[in-house]
C-alpha cells in the first residue's frame, strides 16, 4: 500500500497595502453589541492563490476577478462575517465590502478543528490550508 502524501501547504500572498484614512473611517462607522473596534491599516493579502477555485467555492463575480483581500475587521452582531478591503496589484483599495464567512471546517477532533475565516466564496485554500508569516 502507498503512503498517502499530506496535502503541500502554501504561504498566503502577502501583497502589502496601507488601509486609506477614509476607509478606515468607514470600517469604524460599522457598530454593534459585541463588535471589536480594532481596523486594520496595514492590510495583508490572506489568500493562498487567485485565480482557481477549492471545490467548495462558489463561483462568484466578486471571488473571480483575482483581486488582493484582506480581513479590515469582524463584523459585530447581527452582521454575519467580517468586513473585507479588496485592490489589485499596484493600486489601493477603493471600497470596503461585507462577506459572509467561508466557516468551511477541517473536520479535526475538538481543540484541533480549526474553521476557516475568508470570505464565503474565496478562491483557493482554506485559512487552515495556508501558512501564515
Amino acid at each position: 500500500m502507498k503512503a498517502r502524501r499530506a496535502a503541500r501547504r502554501r504561504s498566503n500572498c502577502g501583497a502589502v497595502v496601507a488601509l486609506p484614512a477614509e476607509l478606515m473611517l468607514d470600517a469604524l462607522e460599522v457598530r454593534g453589541p459585541g463588535g471589536s473596534e480594532d481596523v486594520a491599516t496595514v492590510l495583508v493579502c490572506e489568500l493562498a492563490e487567485h485565480a482557481e477555485y477549492s471545490e467548495h467555492s462558489e463561483h462568484t463575480e466578486d471571488s473571480a476577478d483575482g483581486a488582493h483581500a484582506a480581513l479590515v475587521r469582524p463584523l459585530p452582531i447581527p452582521h454575519p462575517g467580517s468586513l473585507w478591503a479588496r485592490w489589485r496589484d499596484g493600486g489601493e483599495p477603493e471600497e470596503l465590502v461585507m462577506l459572509a464567512d467561508c466557516n468551511t471546517s477541517n473536520g479535526a477532533e475538538p481543540g484541533k478543528d480549526d474553521t476557516c475565516f475568508l470570505p464565503l466564496g474565496h478562491t483557493g485554500r482554506c485559512s487552515f490550508e495556508i501558512d501564515y508569516p
